[in-house]
């Protein structure tokens, strides 16, 4: 056997080899870049949902401070009402109108409801 054929015969597997190996840690290289793409489109998207969250947290502020009038005027007629039947009520005991409105509606007057501010409501 002659010395030639043996040493091109171990130049191709180490290039193959090299080539193996350049193969792979492009491959990683590609890999890692793609993530790092990923990273980022995941970071934007957070950036962008925590300005959404933020902008709705506004938002809900807004609101519950705009229906807060209109809970206050909801207990405003509550209130009213209250009174209005209740005075009923009192009028039922010696007015025969009154007696009747509160029979044919059949108004009663319950326990007040709990953490509630009068002693006396009416169903």
């Amino acid at each position: 056997m002659s010395d030639q054929p043996r040493s091109i015969s171990v130049h191709i597997p180490v290039t193959m080899l090299a080539l193996a190996i350049a193969v792979f840690f492009a491959s990683q290289i590609g890999a890692a870049t793609r993530s790092l793409d990923t990273m980022n489109w995941q970071g934007d998207n957070y950036d962008k949902q925590f300005k959404q969250l933020e902008e709705s947290e506004k938002q809900l502020i807004e609101l519950v401070k705009q229906r807060e009038e209109l809970v206050g005027q909801s207990k405003k007629v509550q209130e009213q009402y209250t009174a209005l039947l209740k005075d009923v009520l009192d009028l039922a005991k010696t007015d025969n109108d009154a007696a009747e409105v509160v029979k044919k509606w059949n108004i009663q007057q319950g326990a007040p409801a709990p953490g509630s501010e009068s002693k006396e409501q009416p169903k």
